[in-house]
């Protein structure tokens, strides 16, 4: 028999210490897990669910560009949220974090909890539970359940059984350890109305959609959740996906686009008949589409190339480095040599075209980086992918928990005499600061990183045809100050 008097609140933390450039970095991402799971337990157990995104109440954006946290103002404005919100109706309180960077504001909330409203069960889930369980079961946790994996199958359990009970009573945090994997094809559709009834921002947030879950290569630097490989049935994903096209066409009119979020697109079986579905319907007359995937898998499937020139399907190619010995160690490639040549056969193809163009994703800063294997990358990028239909779209490496990286430290350590700050998350300043090397290798520091990264990206940013005026200059911003605080 479902339960009916169920309910849960799930809250969708950010974090402090905000510039501009965050903003457009994050603010655009919808919390899909939380939609999905949301959808999910309305069907299958049909509970009341509400959604509290902290990145857009008015009450608390304000606090998050302080220099400092002022933690009593923030319990009091979390408070006055919460109650304009109806906490007091909600038994079960849930948070799914999508970043460590969230840990900090998420472990504030659940003091304010069990201080103010010590009656709600706690649940927390998501990539830094799931790397770092004990960051939420340390002595004196306000945390009732931790979901390591996939929360999905988790979820259903604990609100059909009792368990959620027994565990408000337990002294210490349960946790719950998932079986990754879930069948894909029981997923309903995300639960994006509930949201954007609430959080009715035309234009300014980006649509997304899976084929697949998990990632068949492993990838070191990857910061995604290991779980099995699994791919929707073609005809459950174009159940999903002609229900997202019109949720576009309504809130995203103005540019209605949709992103594949598939860690390598056309690793999963069924990409080329979505590529098909797309040209033979038209689709990319009315959206803008784009995808990740692996320089290997298009360039030895090369007519993946035209079905993305006639899909208008921006593809990101995951090139990170074109140093040899940091693609070996990233877990890239076996043979750099062949790598590369594959990489410029792809961008000689773009340029030949006018539409789409491609994208060009780089990694800056991984263990073992120094100031030449960073210019063999640039040196890259300035013979091969300096052009008007390309676009370079660099990043730096953030040493997440959840990467096979920091489950190895020592090695780096030892080798290139890498330094690293173990728990960045807690520190109380810009995590995307702290989340960077401190030393990537033993003669390049995080000053002469950031000052490279600055200096040698720039242009190459700005080449491509329709590179954004504003948030460049909210990067170029961003890392002058980085780059000046460094120096002192």
């Amino acid at each position: 028999m479902r339960n009916k008097k169920s309910n849960l609140l799930i809250i969708y933390p950010t974090f402090f210490f905000q510039d501009v450039y965050h903003k457009d970095l994050f603010y655009s991402e919808l919390p899909l897990k939380s939609l999905q799971i949301s959808a999910l337990l309305k069907k299958k157990e049909n509970i009341s669910i509400d959604f509290l995104d902290l990145r857009f109440e008015e009450e608390l954006s304000p606090l998050f560009s302080k220099n400092e946290i002022d933690f009593l103002k923030f319990k009091e404005k979390v408070i006055k949220v919460l109650e304009h919100n109806s906490i007091e109706k909600f038994e079960n309180v849930s948070f799914f974090l999508d970043s460590s960077y969230q840990y900090l504001q998420t472990n504030y909330i659940s003091e304010i909890f069990k201080e103010e409203f010590p009656k709600a069960k706690i649940i927390v889930g998501g990539q830094h539970p799931t790397a770092i369980a004990s960051d939420f079961t340390n002595k004196g946790s306000n945390f009732n359940i931790v979901i390591v994996g996939e929360p999905e199958s988790v979820m259903l359990d604990l609100i059909k059984s009792n368990y959620l009970n027994k565990a408000k009573n337990s002294k210490q945090p349960q946790i719950i350890e998932s079986r990754n994997d879930f069948d894909l094809n029981l997923l309903p559709f995300p639960d994006y109305l509930s949201y954007l009834n609430k959080y009715n921002y035309k234009n300014k947030f980006n649509f997304t959609i899976h084929l697949s879950r998990g990632c068949p290569f492993n990838c070191s630097f990857c910061k995604i959740m290991r779980t099995n490989f699994r791919n929707f049935s073609f005809i459950q994903f174009i159940k999903r996906f002609e229900k997202l096209q019109r949720i576009v066409l309504k809130y995203n009119n103005k540019l209605p686009k949709i992103g594949f979020l598939d860690q390598s697109f056309n690793s999963a079986i069924l990409s080329n008949k979505i590529l098909k579905y797309i040209i033979k319907n038209n689709l990319q007359e009315i959206f803008k589409f784009t995808c990740q995937t692996r320089i290997e898998i298009v360039y030895n499937h090369k007519e993946i190339l035209y079905f993305f020139k006639k899909a208008g399907m921006v593809a990101g190619f995951g090139f990170e480095s074109a140093n040899e010995n940091l693609l070996i160690e990233m877990n890239k490639t076996r043979n750099p040599g062949n790598y590369f040549k594959k990489m410029k056969k792809i961008l000689e193809f773009y340029k030949t075209i006018t539409e789409p163009y491609c994208r060009i994703n780089t990694l800056a800063g991984f263990p073992g980086e120094n100031a030449q294997s960073f210019q063999d990358t640039i040196n890259f990028l300035e013979t091969y992918g300096f052009h008007e239909n390309i676009q370079i779209s660099p990043s730096l490496f953030i040493n997440d928990p959840i990467t096979p990286v920091y489950n190895n430290m020592s090695y780096f350590e030892e080798k290139y005499g890498t330094k690293f700050k173990k728990e960045w998350w807690n520190i109380q300043s810009d995590p995307l600061k702290n989340s960077v090397l401190p030393k990537p290798s033993k003669n390049y520091t995080k000053a002469q990183l950031i000052k490279d990264y600055k200096d040698q990206y720039i242009h190459l940013l700005t080449k491509f045809k329709l590179s954004p005026f504003e948030p460049l200059i909210n990067w170029k911003n961003y890392f002058n100050k980085w780059e000046k605080a460094l120096e002192t």
